[in-house]
């Protein structure tokens, strides 16, 4: 049986068809590519040391080699990914940050019994009628196709494509340059 050992019966669980460990198949219109998880990535990934994956150094240091222009690029988190001394600090700072507010709101509930969550689905609303050069940006592109309609797109898909959208405008205002 030469199976991988990351199906481990997930097309049972989710309707999710797996065709390699990096391509993966939701459903029949979109097939992902995650090249992370190519074997010989995951192999090396599991053996890096404690140095390495702390702030994903080693991620950092292979993107950074790769494409400098691309390590600046923000993340969705607002992080780099750039293995610079600076822009590693910088991360570590708001890692740091967003570590405390977490033990800030955890303290909260645990004394006011309540949560303390921001109603994530208004701020997509508002984004997603905010957000016609972005959507403009990506169908042309053709990354989404001309009837490619904002709201009908669930929140974390539609995040990626967000993230997809400000890195080619990114890009794009770069070389304009």
């Amino acid at each position: 049986n030469n199976k991988s050992p990351f199906t481990c019966n997930l097309s049972f669980c989710a309707g999710i068809k797996i065709l390699s460990p990096s391509l993966i198949q939701f459903d029949d219109n979109y097939v992902r590519y995650a090249p992370l998880l190519e074997l010989s990535v995951v192999r090396n990934g599991v053996n890096l040391s404690v140095k390495d994956r702390l702030l994903y150094m080693y991620h950092r240091r292979l993107i950074t080699k790769s494409c400098a222009d691309i390590a600046n690029v923000k993340t969705n988190k607002g992080l780099s990914v750039s293995s610079s001394v600076f822009s590693i600090g910088m991360d570590a700072l708001k890692l740091f940050g967003e570590f405390i507010v977490k033990i800030k709101n955890k303290i909260f509930r645990i004394n006011v019994n309540k949560t303390d969550n921001a109603n994530s689905d208004k701020i997509y609303e508002f984004v997603r009628k905010n957000d016609a050069d972005l959507i403009k940006l990506i169908k042309k592109y053709d990354i989404v196709d001309d009837s490619f309609d904002n709201m009908k797109v669930d929140n974390q898909t539609y995040s990626r494509l967000i993230t997809i959208a400000k890195m080619i405008d990114y890009i794009d205002n770069k070389y304009e340059k």
